[in-house]
């Protein structure tokens, strides 16, 4: 769900139809500072900001799949703009997610990066840069997911090391799994 309150693009991290405190609320956990009351359609809803990169990630990565794969018609439109809204929120922001409070600080969708060593993080804002890219065609994207590509030597990746785990990419993209189905020329 991406909140329009404080403008489109930013993401709730969790939210219920309904009035009152959420479960989380209740139990003092670090989130409750955070929690909101609004209304969508007409219903009243809770939702909590202070969302992350997964978030985005996540969303972005769903309704990619939504609209490439299932959507017609309107709901085609209306993902294709719901993945804008997402993705321009921090592409806009110079790759920084805005909170709903403003007078905090902004947090860098790439995490706490060298600016050189790629890792799970970077490949989900190139991934993003990616999909909205497909679905708007707008050069913003491009340009962005051409930039992270480059900056991180993404084009010349053999293997990519999370931990002690290790995932040696294939050659033949098809054997690869949506989102690194991508074609990085």
């Amino acid at each position: 769900m991406s909140a329009s309150v404080r403008g489109r693009g930013l993401q709730a991290r969790g939210y219920f139809l309904g009035r009152g405190g959420s479960y989380a609320e209740r139990q003092g956990f670090d989130k409750t500072p955070y929690w909101r009351q609004g209304m969508i359609d007409g219903q009243p809803f809770r939702w909590v900001v202070d969302p992350s990169h997964h978030n985005y990630s996540d969303s972005i990565h769903g309704l990619g799949q939504y609209y490439t794969l299932a959507a017609e018609g309107a709901q085609r439109d209306r993902a294709r703009k719901a993945i804008d809204a997402l993705v321009s929120y921090w592409v806009d922001n110079d790759l920084k997610i805005a909170k709903y409070d403003k007078s905090l600080p902004m947090v860098p969708i790439l995490g706490l990066t060298d600016g050189k060593t790629l890792n799970t993080i970077i490949m989900m804002a190139v991934t993003g840069a990616k999909v909205d890219h497909h679905a708007t065609e707008k050069e913003k994207f491009k340009i962005v997911y051409g930039q992270l590509i480059e900056q991180y030597v993404v084009k010349r990746l053999e293997t990519f090391s999370t931990g002690s785990k290790r995932l040696a990419l294939a050659k033949r993209q098809e054997l690869l799994p949506w989102p690194l189905q991508m074609d990085f020329t």
